[in-house]
């Protein structure tokens, strides 16, 4: 699908219910046959609908929420960065973005209150940085600033979670949420590290190290422990919590 038409056709409403046009197609994913195929639809239906909620908000705003552009941008960072939902819209981009040295210090709204740096920002990281930056506010704390509008605290998640339910952002309408975004990061970066699929993307444990002995041959596991210990830390543990790399990716034991 051409990523500028999905944009357009995402971002206008279809149906007596007005949901997005992506819903739809990802209906449709139940008469896939095979799961390697589901799994592509999948990312490419979802990815529709994250720009389409994006477009939506973007520009004109057709569907008119006050705060869907501001929405829009956290989304990009959930999705870019693998930020949390409370990160997204607390992320101090003014005292924790150096952009000229590609790094990102998240240290508000993290889970258990443990701060973490982002290292090496791709291209397309930083742009959703940038992108944010005309939503920056001054929190309510002094020399503390963040992405939600001055004065409503966390009662901002509430109109996050608004905003996507405008869009299908649900379990229930297309299967995706904004935790969704999170785990969708740390699925590509399993793969660029290692070139093949992680063990929740197969039928069973064999399958996965079978086709990552094809792929990777012997070298497999190591590739394999290292994306794991990557998208640890990135996720705001430490390296060697395979409980957590296990919650995105599957065990691959």
């Amino acid at each position: 699908m051409d990523d500028d038409v999905s944009k357009v056709e995402m971002a206008r409403p279809s149906g007596e219910d007005g949901r997005p046009k992506g819903l739809a197609l990802l209906s449709r994913l139940l008469a896939s046959r095979s799961r390697k195929k589901r799994r592509e639809e999948q990312i490419s239906c979802r990815r529709s609908l994250r720009e389409g909620f994006a477009a939506s908000y973007g520009g004109e705003n057709e569907l008119g929420y006050e705060y869907g552009p501001r929405c829009a941008a956290q989304i990009r960072l959930q999705w870019e960065l693998g930020l949390r939902r409370e990160e997204s819209a607390k992320v101090d981009l003014v005292a924790d973005w150096d952009r000229e040295g590609h790094s990102l210090l998240v240290r508000y709204g993290t889970k258990g209150g443990r701060p973490r740096t982002l290292f090496n920002l791709s291209d397309k990281q930083q742009d959703a940085l940038e992108r944010a930056l005309p939503w920056v506010s001054q929190s309510d704390r002094p020399g503390i600033h963040n992405l939600m509008p001055s004065g409503m605290g966390d009662k901002w998640q509430e109109k996050l979670s608004y905003a996507a339910r405008l869009c299908g952002f649900t379990k229930k309408d297309s299967g995706w949420t904004l935790h969704s975004n999170r785990h969708e990061r740390f699925h590509r970066m399993y793969v660029e590290h290692t070139g093949f699929q992680p063990p929740n993307q197969h039928e069973s444990l064999e399958a996965f190290q079978k086709a990552a002995q094809t792929t990777a041959g012997d070298e497999w596991p190591r590739l394999d422990a290292e994306a794991r210990d990557d998208i640890e830390v990135t996720a705001g543990h430490s390296a060697g919590r395979r409980d957590v790399s296990d919650a995105y990716l599957g065990s691959s034991q």
